[in-house]
């Protein structure tokens, strides 16, 4: 028989040789977890860079596209002034949103750079004209040339 302390010389001996195992495999999975970190690294990297690119081209893309809207605008306003002066009225109504920011106090050449040019434009005896947009309603400037009323018609054609 083993005497107690060759029995715990040799327990100690194995423990420390299964402990020697565990670091060499600790180290090996430690390499491995390495490995893949730069692994994940070099992908987050990539998707980063992919990231930004993605972005400038979205802001090229909203630039191109607002140039669109205007280029847009300007072609409806130019059809609706060449209908108006073809036929006397317009198939194309101006947006609601344009025909909105004709405030009081908007110049005459303003109201028409906004909405185009009127269907019909009636001259006041105490000066001052009122121009109609059908579908939508009419605006009286005064004397000066500035808007005084915008009234939206209930009905289309509006009654006079």
């Amino acid at each position: 028989m083993l005497k107690k302390g060759t029995f715990l010389l040799v327990l100690v001996l194995l423990a420390c040789r299964c402990h020697g195992q565990e670091e060499a495999g600790r180290e090996s999975g430690l390499k491995e977890l390495a490995g893949k970190i730069e692994v994940i690294e070099k992908k987050a990297d990539s998707v980063a860079r992919e990231f930004a690119e993605a972005q400038k081209e979205l802001g090229e893309i909203k630039k191109e596209l607002k140039e669109l809207k205007e280029v847009n605008e300007k072609l409806t306003l130019f059809l609706r002034n060449l209908e108006i002066y073809v036929k006397g009225a317009s198939s194309i109504r101006p947006e609601n949103s344009r025909w909105e920011s004709v405030v009081s106090g908007t110049e005459a050449g303003e109201v028409s750079k906004i909405l185009g040019q009127p269907e019909e434009i009636t001259v006041l005896r105490r000066g001052g004209e009122v121009w109609y947009y059908y579908g939508l309603g009419s605006i009286t400037f005064n004397e000066r040339g500035a808007v005084t009323e915008r009234k939206n018609f209930k009905e289309y054609p509006p009654k006079r």
